[in-house]
């Protein structure tokens, strides 16, 4: 799967407004550096790396085809998931990625899941579940040409006050703007864009206005997620037992590189190796990962 960080080195020169959509949800969101200085100074560490010293290698797999249980490793996911397995509704949220590729999170692989380590809310879910790269969403709304006969046309009395402003914002003459996470945000991409709205006598119909590239260029993602028990033969199982701090990173670091060469980890932490051999395999957001112990 190509990085972002690919496709930005080789389009840089080219389009500087291809470059800008990177900033499009550049908000108090937006993962901030640790305050590391950078420095020339040299190094005099040797590596002390043998053959009989564990080295961690990482290889992309897709989720659906793993032949066992899978580990979440964000705390934020894991959270997500035994909330929702909890909670009678849908539970939101959006979290950093770790991994500079594509926002395309794993999660909406699964129609049906098995949970393990849930500390009490085990058992097999039907899935649904809305997700994608975070941004700030922009909305245009215009009064109908025409309305079909079998449209849908929700009324502005069954929406809420929030909505009917969303509504006449969109309708002036700069978008009105939501993230896809939240409850507005649902009501945008799914009644506003998808139907017709009955306002102050007048019915519209909305959009959302297309920004070039800013969910590829995200660097967060967001879902919107309902978990209903059921039954089913042989589900995927996703073991959401809490890992160490720190671990989501440390999975990131053996991603395979821009050209698709899994790295390997010299040095990994004791916690990483354990991680690799007790595992079938790990989740991120945006990617499931086979661990192996060279």
């Amino acid at each position: 799967m190509p990085s972002r960080r690919t496709f930005v080195a080789s389009v840089a020169a080219a389009s500087a407004t291809l470059a800008g959509c990177a900033g499009l949800d550049s908000g108090d969101d937006r993962p901030t550096n640790d305050g590391t200085e950078p420095t020339d100074a040299p190094t005099t560490t040797q590596s002390t790396t043998t053959a009989d010293d564990p080295r961690v290698q990482g290889l992309q797999v897709d989720p659906g085809g793993v032949h066992g249980a899978i580990r979440v490793v964000p705390d934020g996911l894991r959270r997500l998931i035994v909330d929702a397995a909890r909670e009678d509704g849908v539970v939101r949220g959006h979290y950093e990625m770790f991994v500079d590729q594509p926002p395309s999170p794993d999660l909406a692989a699964f129609e049906t899941l098995e949970l393990r380590g849930t500390d009490g809310v085990d058992g097999t879910y039907a899935v649904d579940v809305q997700t994608g790269g975070r941004y700030r969403m922009q909305f245009e709304a215009a009064p109908a040409e025409s309305v079909p006969d079998d449209a849908t046309v929700v009324e502005g009395s069954e929406l809420t006050t929030e909505q009917r402003e969303f509504v006449r914002n969109a309708t002036g003459s700069d978008p009105a703007e939501t993230y896809p996470e939240t409850e507005l945000g649902t009501f945008a991409r799914t009644v506003l864009a998808e139907s017709y709205v009955r306002l102050d006598g007048e019915v519209y119909q909305g959009r959302e206005r297309r920004q070039t590239d800013a969910e590829f260029f995200a660097d967060r993602v967001w879902y919107v997620l309902s978990l209903e028990p059921t039954d089913a033969d042989d589900p995927p199982v996703l073991d959401c037992t809490p890992v160490e701090s720190g671990m989501a990173e440390a999975v990131a670091g053996v991603v395979e590189d821009d050209r698709g060469t899994p790295r390997l980890v010299e040095e990994p932490t004791d916690r990483l190796v354990q991680l690799a051999r007790e595992t079938d395999a790990v989740m991120l957001h945006n990617l499931t990962l086979r661990l192996s112990v060279e």
